[in-house]
């Protein structure tokens, strides 16, 4: 993974952040009087900032949307999927982070690097609901394909804004509303 992110940055920047680590550490170590702790310091904050100015700088390409598609919804900070083994589970079996995700009229899209991981269209969604789990507020989406009922999990940061959003354009399941009014009238008696 480190390779990974020196490859990407290319082994001259890599240089030029280690060097200026080393200069300033030196600098910074007569302040504070300990050379560990100012490499330490510095490593952190030359490398956050070079992928904060990174993230910040970073171009996407423009989302092609379909005639009529408007898009609502964007992911400020980078967004998560998650496809669970089985359905209703937490654990998946498959995942993606720092994506770019986007709630349009039409369906849900989750972008990273350019690559589409996922294009949902609203149209096959049957369910959703708003859940926690580890600290963490997420979308459970339960939607059909190919006939099958599957599962999907969006970390999406603002879960009550897409919530909100979602309830607009999705009308929940005639099928499962009588389900959870049955199960109410369960409980009242």
């Amino acid at each position: 993974m480190i390779q990974d992110r020196i490859k990407e940055m290319g082994y001259e920047v890599f240089l030029g952040l280690v060097a200026a680590i080393i200069v300033l550490a030196f600098i910074y170590q007569f302040i504070i009087g300990n050379l560990f702790l100012a490499l330490l310091s510095m490593g952190i904050a030359i490398f956050g900032c070079y992928y904060i100015f990174k993230y910040i700088t970073e171009e996407e390409e423009p989302l092609k949307l379909m005639q009529g598609e408007e898009l609502l919804l964007r992911t400020l900070d980078r967004g998560a999927v998650l496809f669970p083994r089985k359905k209703g589970k937490f654990f998946g079996k498959k995942g993606h982070r720092d994506l770019s995700l986007y709630l349009t009229s039409e369906r849900i899209l989750a972008r990273s690097h350019g690559e589409f991981v996922l294009d949902l269209p609203l149209d096959s969604i049957q369910n959703f609901r708003e859940e926690e789990k580890l600290r963490s507020k997420y979308i459970r989406i339960t939607f059909l394909e190919k006939g099958k009922e599957k599962d999907i999990l969006l970390f999406v940061g603002n879960t009550n804004l897409w919530m909100e959003k979602l309830k607009g354009l999705i009308k929940p399941d005639e099928e499962e509303f009588s389900k959870d009014v049955g199960k109410v009238k369960n409980l009242i008696r």
